[in-house]
């Protein structure tokens, strides 16, 4: 069971070295300036060990449910793939890591810090901070 409960919805307040890893996903640059330009506001909703994350924007939603623990098909490199990955705590972070031992896929956490939810996203050395407020 979660230490913590990451319900809410959030919007994107700052992000930090996101371009970069698009870069590192190879994500091309002109979707990389253009997801650099939006504004997702994410949706959370926690029953126990189940989880549903909406993320809008502009551009593309996203929509994602999922039991922790349980194995599900996740796009987690903005490409055009579903990946398999697994949800887990790891203390109070909410951890999505793929199943597969591959370098090209990212780790993904979400925890509260100082009532933002920080998004951590990394694929190899390199590391995106995305910080929500309530909204």
């Amino acid at each position: 069971m979660a230490k913590v409960n990451l319900s809410g919805r959030y919007v994107l307040d700052k992000s930090e070295n996101f371009e970069a890893f698009l870069k590192a996903l190879n994500v091309g640059i002109i979707h990389r300036k253009m997801a650099g330009k939006v504004t997702p506001t994410v949706e959370i909703e926690q029953n126990g060990d189940t989880i549903v994350i909406k993320t809008s924007t502009t551009l593309k939603n996203q929509h994602q449910k999922f039991k922790i623990g349980e194995e599900f098909m996740s796009n987690i490199t903005w490409g055009e793939r579903d990946s398999r990955v697994r949800a887990y705590w790891e203390g109070e972070r909410l951890v999505i890591s793929p199943v597969e031992d591959d370098e090209d896929l990212p780790t993904i956490t979400r925890e509260i810090i100082d009532g933002k939810l920080v998004l951590t996203q990394q694929i190899r050395n390199v590391v995106a901070k995305r910080y929500f407020v309530s909204c």
